[in-house]
């Protein structure tokens, strides 16, 4: 079983979660279904299963428009996979708030 996790400080602009989130588990350019990733689902979070690990996206607020983006994997996989997971997902989200947000 591995678990591995990273953050960055991102702004949603005008934006709110629930629309980020929306857009990471919808968007066929560049959110989850792009990537091929199956049981996506939108809650508390965003998450979607790679294979054997899962993708777990939230965002908790810092202060206005400004977010705390965490990415983590978990699994099954090796921790080099789950670092390669994070580090797609964490690509797709910057373009996806940049273009929408």
């Amino acid at each position: 079983m591995v678990y591995f996790w990273e953050w960055t400080q991102v702004s949603l602009g005008t934006g709110t979660v629930g629309e980020a989130y929306n857009q990471i588990a919808t968007n066929t350019s560049y959110g989850f279904p792009s990537l091929g990733w199956t049981g996506i689902k939108v809650a508390s979070d965003v998450h979607a299963w790679n294979g054997k690990l899962i993708v777990v996206v939230v965002l908790l607020p810092i202060s206005g428009s400004e977010y705390w983006l965490i990415v983590s994997s978990a699994g099954d996989g090796t921790e080099d996979d789950a670092k390669a997971n994070i580090n797609i997902v964490s690509s797709q989200i910057k373009i996806i708030l940049n273009d929408y947000f």
